[in-house]
């Protein structure tokens, strides 16, 4: 039995009561995805909606109409409980490749609504054949619990559809639904088809161009010395400094910003200050890396680990050389509020040195570890 009309009235009705909440569950998951991308260095646009309540009732109206009947859509609690993309977020990655690596990280930082037979998840949504070139994975997520405190506790259990696809197949992705999700203008006609054939055709031929380009930007800028002009600049040239450290990218932003306050701001800059003449000083970063590794699991320490193949291995000679200074300028203290991941790191490098300096290590108290 196919959705009433009465039913699709009250749920629009209904949806106009909540939107505010669907705003701001897109609004939230947005954020995330925008320093998802920041951090792992994937260049990447971020666009959110909610859908609107027009949008919501000539959804529902093609639904009613749809033979044989959506079995899921009876009532106006099955719309909410079905319909996944109320509150939506798309990441449009620059490069095809990058789709699968965007994705895994929404798996790590949020929770995925159960798959099903019918609906996996993360769901792959690539087409193939004559016009089918809608190329996107959709994951359908929802917020971890320590985002959902305080005034977002009425987010918990609602779900956000991010969608996951390359720059060029959104512009497809887009004209194709324009064009195609209107069955009461009819079908396509054989031109319309042949159009979208080509230009698909055009896009797939454009990804193979980006990345060349790509390839071609990196090697330019990988020997520049000129001043980083962003974090993902910082990322592309310093970890040609760190060849063993193959997620460079991980953690990379937040020590982008503290070099800055540095005045290091340019891999000349870096290599005076911190890395010193010749490829010494990738040793002296494994030492380090292994010495606070081996202390952190010593000390049984749950809040923070050191990640061997990230931007660590440039950190921990930023703490060799520059400890004092950086404590200094970011002090840790009651009221001060939970220090970033880097001064964490930071004080128990000085926590590591201490016992060679004579001075007793801080003991662990009772209960779970906080950064300090």
């Amino acid at each position: 039995m196919p959705i009433s009309n009465e039913d699709i009235q009250t749920a629009v009705l209904r949806y106009e009561r909540e939107l505010d909440r669907y705003e701001k569950l897109a609004d939230l998951v947005y954020e995330r995805c925008l320093q998802l991308v920041g951090e792992i260095g994937i260049r990447a646009t971020v666009q959110r909606r909610a859908k609107s309540p027009q949008s919501l009732r000539k959804k529902l109206l093609q639904i009613q109409r749809k033979e044989p009947a959506d079995p899921r859509y009876t009532d106006v609690d099955s719309v909410f409980e079905h319909m996944g993309d109320l509150a939506a977020v798309r990441v449009a990655t620059y490069l095809e490749s990058e789709r699968e690596a965007v994705v895994q990280e929404l798996c790590a930082r949020f929770d995925l609504v159960p798959a099903s037979d019918e609906h996996p998840n993360p769901d792959e949504k690539d087409k193939t054949g004559r016009a089918k070139h809608y190329r996107a994975i959709h994951c359908q997520v929802l917020l971890k619990a320590e985002d959902l405190q305080g005034g977002n506790a009425n987010l918990a259990g609602t779900s956000c559809e991010i969608q996951v696809c390359s720059m060029l197949a959104h512009v497809w992705n887009e004209i194709e639904h324009d064009l195609g999700y209107k069955p009461e203008t009819g079908a396509l006609s054989e031109a319309e088809l042949d159009c979208l054939e080509a230009l698909g055709q055009q896009v797939r031929a454009g990804d193979t161009i980006i990345k060349a380009l790509l390839d071609a930007n990196r090697a330019r800028v990988a020997v520049s010395e000129t001043p980083f002009g962003s974090a993902f600049d910082f990322m592309t040239r310093m970890k040609q400094q760190f060849p063993d450290a193959t997620s460079f990218h991980q953690h990379a932003t937040q020590l982008f910003d503290v070099l800055l306050e540095f005045g290091l701001d340019s891999p000349t800059r870096i290599r005076e200050e911190l890395l010193g003449e010749g490829d010494g000083y990738r040793q002296r970063s494994a030492d380090l890396l292994q010495q606070l590794s081996a202390h952190i699991n010593a000390n049984n320490d749950q809040v923070v680990a050191v990640d061997h193949d990230s931007s660590d291995a440039l950190a921990v000679l930023l703490f060799d050389k520059k400890l004092d200074e950086l404590l200094n300028l970011y002090p840790t203290g009651r009221g001060m509020g939970r220090p970033m991941r880097l001064i964490s790191m930071a004080k128990r490098f000085q926590a590591m040195q201490q016992p060679a300096a004579g001075v007793a290590a801080p003991q662990q108290g009772p209960g779970p570890a906080q950064p300090n």
